[in-house]
């Protein structure tokens, strides 16, 4: 892991960079465990409906919740709950915007 310093003009890009590409594998890391999590939790009750999800499906329903709980903490955290809230709540709406290819 890559040590930061405090001091100006110590932070390298190689520094930031490396601690984006830590950040890039353990999202990556967490997606795959949440999905595993999922799929061990629906073999534990065989009296629910069959798995049938696609790695895909099981990928995106993961990194769906991955996201639900980063958000989540990010308004806990928060001291300012309602501008977090408007915050995310616009980043959806452009997230939308560019799923739809036009406006909101």
């Amino acid at each position: 892991m890559t040590t930061l310093t405090t001091q100006p003009g110590v932070y390298t890009g190689q520094a930031l960079d490396a601690l984006d590409q830590q950040i890039t594998d353990s999202i990556e890391q967490l997606t795959r465990l949440i999905a595993a999590r999922r799929y061990l939790a629906v073999q534990a009750n065989p009296g629910r409906t069959p798995f049938t999800e696609s790695d895909e499906q099981q990928m995106a329903s993961a990194a769906f919740s991955l996201a639900v709980q980063a958000m989540t903490g990010a308004v806990d955290r928060s001291q300012d709950k309602a501008a977090t809230l408007l915050a995310l709540r616009s980043w959806l709406d452009l997230a939308g915007v560019e799923t739809r290819g036009g406006a909101a």
